[in-house]
C-alpha cells in the first residue's frame, strides 16, 4: 500500500497532464503524504505555475490527506471548499494564493499540527479567526504579509523570517520557542512590537539583519516577557551606533525571570570604541533568576564592557559567565586583557569567568 508520493520535476505547462495524472494516481490510493515540488525549468518565469486541481479529488481522497507540501503552484480551491479535516502538516513554498482563499483553507484545516509558509506573497494581512487547537508549529519565512493573527492555544513553536510586522497571538500561552529574524529594524521598536504580541513565549531567538538603536529604552512599556527563561540575541551594531550597546539593558529589564542569556555581537569597525554611557548612569536592578550569560563576538568596546559588569554586579545568582572574543591577531589578545582585567575586579568567589 502506497503512503507518499513526492514528485520533484522542473516543470513546463507541457507537462500538466502529466502532474494531473499523478494527482489522480494519488487521489485513487488513498494517499496520506503528497509532495510537489514543480519549480519552473526556465527560471525567468516564475509565474508560470501549475494550478493545483482540487477537482480530482474527492471526499474520500480528501480526508486521507494528513500531509500536503507544495513548491511552485498556484492554490485556487472552488467556491466553499470543505478544507482538509484530517491534514496534519502544511508546507507551501513559492506558492502563489489569495489571502481569502489561504484564510478559508486554513481555517477548515481543524487538526493542522504544523504550517510553514515561505516566500508565499499575499501582500495583504493572514488572519485566521477560526481556533486551530491542533497547531503547534508555525512558520512564516520571507513572505510579503502585512499583519499575521492566529488563534492557536496550543502553539509551541513560531518562526519568523521577514519584515517588522503586527504578530497577534493572544491566545497562543504556551509558546515554548520564538525564532525572530527581520531584515531591518529599529532595535527598541522591534521589542516593544514583541513585548505587546508575544508575551508568554519561554524562549527567544532574536537577529535584526540590518540593526539599529535609540538611545531611549522601553522605560515607558507596561508590558513584561513574564516567562521568558532563555533569550539569544545576535547584534549587528553598526560604528555608528558604538555609543548606544548599553541600551540593550532595557530589553533584560522586560525578562523578570531570564535564567540563560546568550549575546552575539558583529560589531564591525569597533574595536575598542571608547564611547557611550556608563553602567552607574542606570538605574539598580536585579536579575535575581538570571544563571549562565555567554558573550560572542566581545571587541573590548566601551559599551559591551559595561554591559558585561552591568549583569555581573546585578545576578546575584549568575554562576557562568563566558566572553568569546573575536580572533584578530591585532586586537584578540588586547581585547582578552580588558576582559579579564575588569572582570576579576567585580565578579563574586562563586562565579565561573571564562574569557577566550
Amino acid at each position: 500500500m502506497v503512503e507518499a508520493l513526492k514528485v520533484k520535476v522542473g516543470f513546463h505547462t507541457t507537462l500538466a497532464d502529466h502532474v494531473d495524472s499523478w494527482i489522480s494516481f494519488a487521489a485513487s490510493s488513498r494517499i496520506k503524504d503528497v509532495a510537489f515540488d514543480l519549480e519552473p525549468i526556465d527560471g525567468m518565469r516564475r509565474d508560470d505555475r501549475y494550478i493545483f486541481p482540487f477537482e480530482l479529488l474527492n471526499n474520500e481522497s480528501i480526508s486521507c490527506l494528513q500531509s500536503i507540501q507544495l513548491s511552485f503552484v498556484s492554490l485556487k480551491p472552488p467556491f466553499q471548499f470543505g478544507g482538509f479535516p484530517n491534514l496534519r502538516k502544511l508546507v507551501l513554498s513559492m506558492v502563489h494564493v489569495t489571502r481569502k482563499d489561504l484564510e478559508d483553507t486554513l481555517s477548515s484545516c481543524c487538526n493542522i499540527e504544523l504550517l510553514s509558509l515561505e516566500r508565499c506573497h499575499l501582500r495583504d494581512e493572514l488572519k485566521v479567526d477560526t481556533p486551530l487547537f491542533h497547531l503547534q508549529h508555525l512558520r512564516i519565512l520571507c513572505c510579503e504579509i502585512t499583519k499575521i493573527q492566529f488563534h492557536a492555544v496550543n502553539l509551541d513553536t513560531f518562526v519568523y523570517m521577514g519584515d517588522l510586522r503586527p504578530i497577534v497571538l493572544n491566545h497562543s500561552r504556551k509558546l515554548n520557542d520564538v525564532r525572530i529574524s527581520l531584515c531591518e529594524a529599529i532595535f527598541q521598536h522591534a521589542v516593544a512590537s514583541l513585548l505587546s504580541s508575544l508575551p508568554s513565549m519561554k524562549h527567544l531567538t532574536f537577529h535584526v539583519l540590518l540593526l539599529r538603536i535609540e538611545m531611549q529604552g522601553l522605560s515607558n512599556n507596561p508590558y513584561k516577557f513574564s516567562h521568558l527563561r532563555k533569550l539569544q540575541l545576535f547584534m549587528n551594531v553598526h560604528l555608528k551606533d558604538a555609543d548606544k550597546i548599553l541600551c540593550l539593558v532595557s530589553f533584560l529589564r522586560a525578562t523578570p525571570l531570564i535564567e540563560t542569556l546568550e549575546v552575539v555581537f558583529n560589531c564591525p569597525g569597533s574595536w575598542f570604541a571608547d564611547v557611550g554611557p556608563t553602567r552607574q548612569n542606570l538605574e539598580r536592578y536585579e536579575y535575581s533568576h538570571l544563571k549562565s550569560v555567554l558573550i560572542t563576538g566581545y571587541i573590548g568596546a566601551k559599551g559591551q564592557v559595561e554591559f558585561i559588569l552591568h549583569v555581573v554586579e546585578n545576578a546575584p545568582a549568575l554562576d557562568v559567565l563566558t566572553v568569546y572574543t573575536v580572533t584578530r591577531e591585532l586586537h584578540e589578545h588586547a581585547a582578552r586583557q580588558v576582559a579579564e582585567s575588569r572582570l576579576t575586579q567585580k565578579h563574586s568567589p562563586t562565579l565561573k569567568v571564562c574569557v577566550v
